[in-house]
């Protein structure tokens, strides 16, 4: 009998422990979240001056890239 309240104790302890550990999955995907954010800017703003700058005339092509490559990554986070 002992025995069998011992091992519901370790048993409610483990599954206690292991809930707790759950809770804290979704801060670890904010953070994720806004480095893919950072990420997805960073490169659709490297493409599109690879792609559109480098023929261009325009005097802030780069600075546009930038602020459609924020608008873009948004708007697919959004989605």
């Amino acid at each position: 009998m002992i025995q069998l309240i011992r091992f519901s104790a370790l048993a409610f302890c483990i599954m206690f422990s292991a809930m707790s550990n759950a809770a804290d999955i979704p801060d670890d995907d904010i953070g994720t979240s806004d480095l893919s954010q950072d990420t997805c800017i960073s490169q659709a703003t490297q493409n599109c001056i690879d792609n559109m700058c480098l023929t261009s005339e325009e005097i802030d092509c780069e600075d546009n890239c930038g602020k459609m490559a924020q608008d873009k990554c948004a708007q697919q986070a959004d989605d």
